[in-house]
C-alpha cells in the first residue's frame, strides 16, 4: 500500500508539473520575416484567432494554436502565422465553439518545391473537431499557403502560413 501511495503522490506531482509548466506559457515573439520578404508574422495575441504559441519540452519546436471559430474574415488584411521548419514547428487547428470544420490547403506563393502543403504528414481532410499539422517539410522554406476552414452552412474563413528556415 505504501508503494501505491507513493506512486500516485508522484504522478500527481507530475501532473502538477506539467500544468504549471503550461500556465507559464508567453506569447512568443513574431519571428522576423526570411530575406527578401517584406511581409511579417502574425504575433500570437489571446485575443485573436492565433491565440497561443506553446513551447514543446526539450525541443526547438513550438506548438501554434489556431481557433477556426474566432476566424478573421476572407477579406481581412493579416500577417500569416510562420513556422520553423528547421525547428519542427506545428500547427494546431481548433474550433472553440466545437463545430466541425473541414481543412482545405493550398498553395499561394513561394518555390516550385512547395506542393499542395508544407507537412510531412497529409493534412485532415474530414470534418473534424480538432487538426494537428505536424512539422513542415523543410524543401518548403519560403513558401506561403492558404488555409480555409469549411463548417457546414458558414462562410470559410482564410488564414494563411509561410513556412520559414
Amino acid at each position: 500500500m505504501r508503494i501505491a501511495a507513493r506512486v500516485v503522490t508522484l504522478l500527481l506531482l507530475f501532473c502538477a508539473f506539467l500544468l504549471a509548466e503550461n500556465e507559464k506559457e508567453t506569447a512568443a515573439p513574431a519571428k522576423p520575416p526570411s530575406p527578401g520578404k517584406a511581409e511579417e508574422c502574425a504575433p500570437a495575441k489571446r485575443e485573436s484567432a492565433y491565440d497561443r504559441s506553446v513551447p514543446l519540452a526539450h525541443t526547438r519546436a513550438s506548438a501554434k494554436f489556431y481557433d477556426v471559430d474566432r476566424a478573421e474574415a476572407p477579406n481581412y488584411p493579416h500577417y500569416p502565422v510562420c513556422l520553423s521548419a528547421d525547428a519542427g514547428d506545428g500547427v494546431l487547428w481548433y474550433p472553440s465553439l466545437h463545430k466541425p470544420f473541414k481543412l482545405k490547403i493550398s498553395h499561394m506563393s513561394g518555390g516550385h518545391n512547395c506542393g499542395s502543403h508544407p507537412f510531412q504528414t497529409e493534412p485532415c481532410s474530414d470534418y473534424v473537431l480538432g487538426c494537428f499539422s505536424g512539422p513542415a517539410r523543410p524543401e518548403t522554406v519560403g513558401c506561403v499557403y492558404d488555409v480555409k476552414f469549411q463548417r457546414r452552412g458558414e462562410k470559410e474563413s482564410d488564414p494563411h502560413i509561410r513556412i520559414t528556415p
